[in-house]
């Protein structure tokens, strides 16, 4: 019986260090995205927002940019000129919930818009375990389809660590892995 407690206990604390080295990783890949804002590379992170004028909160994946430029509208800021106050509200967020009233921010977080059941099924579709696995590997990402399937992909991938970059110029749009440590 001593066994199995020590076995039980031992289990559920590598079970806590892993989902708060999960939460860590993305966190830190949040910050990274978050900081690359303004560049011709887009990097992907995902958050939650609550929009204050229907009650609706979402999950979901934008572009650095998007974030950078809500952030922006909603706390009459400019970009880059007030980067220090914009960073401090992004480094603040480290549970990456935000609450957004003005329209043209809401309005900026709408990209390849797909509802939580597609995004379900899509996760239900693909063995993203196996595929994390390839990109820790061979530092690269493949996947197939249209933006929004590209979207969902980065979407999935972001919730378990991986951070993605997306290139949409020279004839095509393309998604990255992206090393934090080495963004560039």
């Amino acid at each position: 019986m001593k066994v199995l407690t020590i076995t039980f206990f031992l289990l559920t604390l590598l079970s806590f260090n892993s989902r708060q080295d999960l939460e860590n990783d993305k966190y830190l890949n949040y910050l990274t995205a978050a900081r690359n804002a303004g560049s011709t590379y887009s990097f992907n992170l995902v958050i939650k927002y609550k929009n204050l004028n229907s009650g609706i909160v979402r999950e979901i994946c934008v572009e650095s940019d998007q974030l950078i430029y809500a952030i922006c509208d909603e706390n009459n800021l400019q970009f880059p000129e007030n980067s220090d106050k914009i960073d401090s509200i992004v480094v603040s967020k480290k549970d990456r919930y935000f609450e957004f009233k003005d329209t043209a921010a809401i309005n900026r977080l709408t990209f390849e818009e797909y509802s939580i059941e597609e995004f379900e099924e899509f996760n239900r579709k693909v063995d993203f375990k196996k595929v994390v696995k390839e990109i820790k590997q061979k530092k690269k990402v493949n996947p197939t389809g249209n933006p929004k399937a590209h979207q969902m992909y980065a979407h999935a991938l972001f919730n378990l660590g991986i951070l993605t970059g997306q290139n949409d110029c020279m004839g095509g749009w393309t998604l990255d892995y992206v090393d934090r440590n080495n963004p560039y």
